[in-house]
This record gives structure tokens, C-alpha cells and sequence, in this order.
């Protein structure tokens, strides 16, 4: 896309003058206006879960509910493994669907007063009035005899807010079936470019050296920030949960090349950018040693990941703990090895390993080293988020690695009960075939 901007001739590339985050900003604030294309292919994905979500006779419907989720519906339906690229695809955008999905209510029934999307106004969806184990359901509210709700009832257990949104809701004599609408569309249906404007947020993960995640965190806020002051403002914000865990040393990870420049070098001008970048300066006296380091996109997914996870308006922090939704992202990270197979694998020459697999399939994967204080342990990184991917891996499963010689790992999957995966199944190789 960028070379068909700026053009190339005779095979020879010309200049590149702006960024494609630069030009995918909105005409307002100075670019080009320019879709930000994998926000929008998650928009036109999110088409397809609203119709998994809403159209249940159509003949899509029944044959993906009979394969990947024949006790729930849609929305909570699991990732699982061996699903085909489609469904992870179109299961990737339910995030983003579930941040605009309204209930319509109907009857009432099959409604969480607290946990479901029900109530809207400029505040959000959901109620948030303290949760009562008295009630439940939406219909538990409603005077069925009339359909009605029951005033003395709502004002017992709601505060005003809640009180104001649930008597504005009108109810059908019918008492016709709940049914889920979008929140930002005056027709109630789904639309791409309402979808656009929701696929932007903040996420933070901490890890250790290990990889263990020690603190994840995200934030929605409706603001049009350009990618640079969001990637900044994710920044102060990792900085400022380490401070507050107790953490002293960090090396802090951004896909922006530009802050990782500035921060390194302490450059600070009159830019918008600055003024955020300012704040990331006065945070690094809580830390005894910090450290600003470049990842390419990829290695970022878990943060971009949890960027999406909750509504609007809204803030959600884990500590010693990631949600299931994201676990498979920071199974994509590298694999770390114990620190008794670093002396071995320090010794093999070649940066490019072979890992076998599924149906005796062969994935290129890259040894790197990585230096920790005083310590130094062996992972794979480049190619091990396509063995992740292509093998479905979630959190929880065991996985089994087998080192047989000539840079070629064996691998065998088990599930979380421990009952090994089928389509992972590779014979490990007897010592006289090594």
C-alpha cells in the first residue's frame, strides 16, 4: 500500500516521506485519513460474528455452532484448537463485537443484570450499581401480569444512574424474545465504521524473565489520539503499574520506534508527543534500572491483544494472572528454556532450528539468547508464533520438547487433562536413528 502511495520505478523504491501510522491519522489532526487496514479488516471480520450473533436460522449459523460451540452461542463460544483459519479469524473480531453489543429486552430471560450489556447511556452498557445476590435475571424485574417493571424493586437494589436507564428501557406486552442490537448505530444494526472507531485502546502486560506474566492491564477511553501519544500513553501507564507492584527493574517494550528514539536519548520538545513522553521521564525515578527497547509488531501481540478486550470508558488490571481470551497471544511469545539446557544449546552453531510436529510437519524456528542481569537462557523467537498458531496451543496444555541432535526438536502436545493431542502426534526417533 505504501509503495502504491509514493510509487517505485524499475523495480527501485522512492522515498518514503510519511509513516503509515502518519497517514492513517484522521485529516483533523494533519494525515491523510487513510484506514488503518488491520483495524479494518477486523471491522469487516466483526460483520460475520454479528451474523453468527444475530441470524441464527441462516445456514452459516448451525454448522459453525455444531463445531465450535454447541453449548453456548456466539459470544461465548471458546477459541479451542484445531479450528480452521475462518473461525479464528472471525472469532478474533468478537471482542470487538461485545464492546458495542446492547441487549434488547424482551422477556428478560437469559439476561445477567450484572454481568451482560443492557443498560445504556453516556456512561456505558452495564450496570453499576453493587451486585445483589438476590436477583439475577432481567425478567426477575419485570411484573409479568403487565409486563411492567417493578419500581419499589429497582429502587431497592439500583443507585440513581441505573435507576434512570432501567425505567427508560420500554417493554413489549408481547413479551417477544431478547435480542442483541449495536449500541452505535441508530438502526440497532452492526456497521463497519462505528466498528472502526472501537478497535483503538490501551494495553499493558508485565512479565519476568521467564515470561511469566506478573501484571496485565487495559484501558479504553474515547479519545482521538494519534498511534504515537496512544503507544506513549500505554507507556506511563506500564511504568506507573510497575511502580505501584513493587517493581524496581524493567525493560520497558514498545512497537514505536519513534518514543523507544526519543526516550533513549532523552530528546523533549513542544510537541504533543513530548508532553506525554514528559510524563514518562518523571516515572523513571521509581526504578532503580530502565531500559527502552524496539519489538517488531508481531512481538507485541499481547498487548495489542488486550487493547480489545473490554468496553469503552472502562478499566480492567490482573495481577499474577491473564485472562483466558489473551492466553493464546503470550503462548506466541518465545519459548524460554530451563537453565540446564542452556549450556547444551549454547553450543549448537546454527541460529535456525527445526521443530517436528503435526503429521511430521517441519517449522523453522530461530535459538536466540537472551541476557537477563548475570543470567543468560536459550529460547526459540522468530517462527515459534507460526507453530503456536498453526497448532492451535492454549494456555494450560503440557507440552513436551525432545532434543535429538542435527538442531531438530521433537514435539508432543497434551491436553489440560493430560490426554495427548492427536493431530500433534510425532513419533520420537530411537537412539539408533539419531
Amino acid at each position: 500500500m505504501a509503495n502504491f502511495w509514493w510509487g517505485q520505478s524499475e523495480g527501485r523504491k522512492r522515498t518514503h516521506w510519511k509513516s503509515w501510522d502518519s497517514m492513517c491519522t484522521l485529516k483533523c489532526l494533519g494525515g491523510m485519513g487513510f484506514q488503518d487496514l488491520e483495524v479494518f479488516n477486523e471491522a469487516l471480520l466483526g460483520r460475520q460474528a454479528w451474523r453468527l450473533t444475530t441470524c441464527t436460522n441462516s445456514l452459516l449459523n448451525p454448522v459453525m455452532k455444531a463445531k465450535y460451540y454447541r453449548n453456548s452461542d456466539f459470544l461465548g463460544a471458546y477459541l479451542g484448537y484445531g479450528g480452521s483459519f475462518s473461525w479464528r479469524s472471525i472469532w478474533g473480531s468478537k471482542a470487538l463485537v461485545k464492546e458495542g453489543v446492547l441487549w434488547r429486552v424482551g422477556n428478560g430471560r437469559n439476561i445477567n443484570i450484572w454481568t451482560d450489556p443492557w443498560i445504556c447511556d453516556d456512561e456505558g452498557r452495564f450496570a453499576t450499581s453493587v451486585p445483589s445476590l438476590e436477583i439475577t435475571k432481567v425478567n426477575e424485574l419485570i411484573i409479568p401480569e403487565d409486563m411492567s417493571w417493578d419500581h419499589e424493586l429497582i429502587q431497592t437494589h439500583f443507585n440513581d444512574r441505573d435507576t434512570r436507564g432501567i425505567l427508560a428501557i420500554p417493554l413489549s406486552s408481547r413479551a417477544p424474545p431478547n435480542e442483541p442490537t449495536w449500541a452505535f448505530a441508530k438502526n440497532d444494526m452492526y456497521n463497519v465504521k462505528s466498528a472502526y472507531m472501537l478497535g483503538k485502546g490501551l494495553g499493558v502486560v508485565g512479565r519476568d524473565s521467564a515470561g511469566s506474566v506478573l501484571f496485565a492491564a487495559t484501558k479504553r477511553i474515547k479519545a482521538w489520539w494519534v498511534v504515537e501519544i496512544a503507544e506513549a500513553k500505554a507507556m506511563v501507564w506500564a511504568l506507573s503499574l510497575g511502580a505501584r507492584f513493587g517493581y524496581n527493574k524493567a525493560i520497558i517494550e514498545t512497537d514505536c520506534q519513534t518514543i523507544v528514539s526519543r526516550l533513549s536519548t532523552e530528546a523533549c520538545y513542544s510537541t504533543d508527543l513530548d508532553l506525554i513522553l514528559g510524563d514518562a521521564m518523571a516515572l523513571c525515578s521509581s526504578y532503580d534500572s530502565l531500559r527502552w527497547s524496539h519489538v517488531k509488531r508481531d512481538g507485541n501481540s499481547v498487548a495489542h491483544n488486550l487493547a480489545k478486550l473490554i468496553p469503552p470508558n472502562s478499566e480492567q488490571i490482573w495481577e499474577n494472572y491473564v485472562p483466558p481470551n489473551i492466553a493464546p497471544y503470550v503462548l506466541m511469545d518465545y519459548l524460554v528454556f530451563p537453565e540446564v539446557w542452556t549450556a547444551l544449546l549454547a553450543k549448537i552453531h546454527s541460529p535456525v532450528e527445526v521443530l517436528r510436529g503435526p503429521n511430521s510437519r517441519i517449522w523453522h524456528v530461530e535459538l536466540v539468547k537472551v541476557v537477563e542481569d548475570t543470567r543468560s537462557n536459550m529460547c526459540f523467537d522468530i517462527g515459534w508464533q507460526n507453530f503456536v498458531n498453526e497448532n492451535h496451543l492454549v494456555d494450560g496444555e503440557l507440552m513436551i520438547i525432545y532434543y535429538a541432535g542435527n538442531i531438530t526438536f521433537y514435539v508432543r502436545v497434551f491436553s489440560s487433562t493430560m490426554v495427548e493431542r492427536f493431530d500433534t502426534i510425532e513419533p520420537f526417533p530411537r537412539d539408533e536413528d539419531i
